[in-house]
């Protein structure tokens, strides 16, 4: 900074006076932070509502029957038969179905007016959602608990699809359980000695073993932590591979959260000599557009010695363009997604074919919900090559992204795109847990598109040190920004939304802005991706 404000200080006052403002968007996205999920302030001696259900994994058995079986006799419980359900492809909370959910908490909490001991209702279905079902009964003045039952048995899917639909229902429910107050969870009940424990060391070794397996078990523990209550203990992917002079890019966010606008500014930094890609390592990394193949698991795939197979081709050529630049004398920065390639580079293929931006999720298509990368594949893949990967990750507001998806591109139905990106949010949620934080740095699109320049030369330095040392090259490097500044309506949205039960929070569920009633959906899932990537 110092260097940069001797040598430019004109580019020093700009950066000065963009401190001041990032320092007051953050104080006000703090304020946000405080309430990003439901707080539980109801709590209730004579009567409890009560939601058990099991850890969702493929041909599993937490014997959930027989568990609400013995609770009920146990504590006289009462299963609620008639209690509103809703499909799991209607994720949205309706204006009727949300009315009706507060109506029905509102008339059974008169069940125990007249009784002088503790009552349970047990709600059944495991289709019911728990932020919703946690936010609603905070404004019903109802107390309502969480009991999370762990598997007791296990058969490892043999199937890529059945990984992958696994693979996002339990980080749905992780998203859901992550987003609520602690104390809703019911844990009276302790693990069995029977009870599977997923917990396991994750390193770059681990990476060729059953990838199914491999691919799944950190999800489940991730809901583990939560539930047993479980400080984290270093069980994600650490990094070791540190390097100043070629560094290795990857940009993580949901689909329009900003890779256009990402793309111009790299295109701006290759005109300059520093960044570069290769469409050979772009298809090593994923390529097939709706039916993808790549590094990671997707549908299509069902078996795991190719999937290896594709992984070790990725780490060669991985070594191959860190070993080919390491013996210039130029600094390099390699992109691995939204650039397009250029005949200079390595292969001379500039049709980037099947490739797509690599965005949460990527293309379109029947299984399009299950078609994204996976970063801790990605930085697992760089620890074993021994390059220093780093990780931008997009974040922007819901209803931004949904305008930019739904009004815009028109890609998608609101309902359709809201849940396919509440999905895609939870997954890279997840996986961000899953690796070290020195892997990433959040980068607010909203921000960044309004001359934040302080926030956009911090991100700039961490993807390479050589941008503040040549003040022109930032420059050149930031110059496409001015030219995707957000509408109006965005400089309004903050990141997080405030999220307050006993501020009429069911005004929010039952707007009549359609974008607005779909974002209610969408907003506990952003949250949450904005949070764990330390926006």
């Amino acid at each position: 900074f110092l260097n940069t404000c001797l040598s430019d200080m004109n580019l020093c006052s700009l950066m000065l006076c963009s401190f001041v403002v990032l320092c007051f968007n953050n104080y006000n996205n703090r304020l946000f932070v405080r309430a990003w999920y439901v707080k539980k302030r109801i709590y209730s001696d004579s009567l409890r509502f009560l939601l058990i259900r099991s850890i969702p994994s493929t041909s599993a058995s937490s014997d959930e029957g027989s568990w609400i079986k013995r609770f009920q006799r146990q504590n006289h419980a009462t299963i609620i038969s008639s209690f509103p359900s809703i499909a799991n492809e209607e994720i949205i909370p309706k204006r009727r179905y949300v009315n009706t959910i507060l109506e029905t908490f509102k008339k059974l909490s008169r069940y125990s007016q007249n009784s002088s001991s503790l009552s349970w209702l047990l709600l059944p279905g495991n289709n019911l959602d728990i932020y919703l079902l946690a936010s609603l009964a905070e404004i019903a003045q109802v107390d309502f608990r969480i009991i999370i039952l762990n598997p007791t048995t296990w058969i490892p899917p043999n199937t890529g699809l059945a990984t992958v639909t696994t693979t996002h229902l339990v980080t749905f429910l992780y998203a859901q359980l992550a987003s609520i107050d602690q104390s809703f969870l019911l844990r009276a009940q302790t693990p069995q000695k029977q009870d599977i424990n997923f917990f396991e060391q994750l390193n770059s070794s681990s990476f060729n073993k059953n990838v199914f397996i491999t691919h799944l078990k950190p999800y489940i523990a991730l809901v583990q932590e939560i539930i047993q209550q479980r400080k984290k203990q270093n069980n994600y992917l650490q990094k070791r591979i540190f390097n100043d002079k070629i560094r290795f890019i990857f940009i993580a966010g949901l689909e329009g959260s900003g890779h256009h606008a990402l793309r111009e500014m790299f295109e701006a930094c290759h005109t300059q000599g520093l960044c570069i890609t290769s469409a050979q390592l772009m298809r090593a990394l994923s390529n097939g557009r709706e039916h993808p193949i790549g590094i990671s698991v997707y549908p299509k795939d069902t078996n795991t010695t190719e999937i290896n197979q594709r992984r070790n081709n990725f780490i060669s050529i991985l070594k191959q363009m860190a070993t080919k630049f390491s013996d210039t004398s130029n600094d390099t920065l390699i992109i691995l997604n939204t650039m397009i390639p250029h005949k200079t580079e390595m292969d001379g293929i500039t049709h980037s074919g099947g490739i797509g931006m690599q965005s949460y999720p990527n293309f379109n298509g029947k299984q399009k919900i299950y078609n994204h990368p996976s970063i801790q594949d990605i930085a697992r893949a760089a620890e074993n090559a021994k390059v220093d990967l780093r990780i931008l990750v997009l974040a922007r507001p819901s209803k931004a992204i949904l305008r930019s998806t739904t009004k815009n591109r028109h890609i998608a139905t609101e309902s359709t795109e809201t849940l396919i990106l509440a999905h895609n949010a939870a997954i890279l949620s997840a996986q961000l847990q899953l690796i070290d934080p020195r892997f990433y740095i959040c980068m607010p699109y909203l921000q960044l598109a309004n001359y934040s320049f302080w926030l956009a030369s911090h991100v700039a330095q961490f993807l390479h040190p050589t941008f503040l040392q040549h003040p022109s090259l930032l420059r050149a490097f930031l110059a496409p920004v001015h030219l995707h500044s957000s509408p109006t309506s965005d400089v309004q949205e903050s990141l997080f939304v405030q999220f307050t039960a006993h501020d009429n929070t069911s005004s929010y569920y039952t707007t009549d802005d359609a974008l607005s009633t779909y974002e209610s959906k969408l907003v506990p899932y952003t949250n949450l991706l904005h949070r764990n990537a330390q926006c």
